[in-house]
């Protein structure tokens, strides 16, 4: 099964939406570039996981998505209107987006 990219895109978006609440429109041009970087390193970890061998170790795994994280945080941070703590919970929920979507395509997949 794979992931439906697109669909997982605005589920981060709508939890990062969740997240800001009204601020949402200050950070938006921003956060979803932001968002799109994030998916499309999740749609090239899940190419990297379905190749025969798979070419994605686990600690190359956890170090894309935290980077990814911390990327979406920074640019969050950037606005007068988001906090460091409430930043930090929005980038964390899009991510959580992100491999929770990784891990339904790719239940056989240890390290998701």
């Amino acid at each position: 099964m794979s992931v439906d990219w697109s669909a997982t895109e605005q589920k981060a978006i709508s939890a990062i939406k969740d997240v800001l609440s009204g601020a949402w429109g200050d950070v938006a041009t921003g956060a979803s570039a932001q968002v799109k970087a994030l998916v499309s390193i999740g749609a090239s970890v899940e190419a990297a996981i379905q190749s025969d061998p798979p070419s994605i170790t686990q600690s190359d795994y956890q170090a894309l998505l935290l980077s990814a994280q911390r990327a979406l945080d920074g640019v969050l941070q950037t606005y007068e209107a988001v906090g460091i703590v409430i930043a930090e919970q929005a980038a964390a929920a899009a991510v959580n987006v992100v491999v929770t979507a990784l891990k339904q395509a790719n239940p056989a997949i240890a390290f998701l």
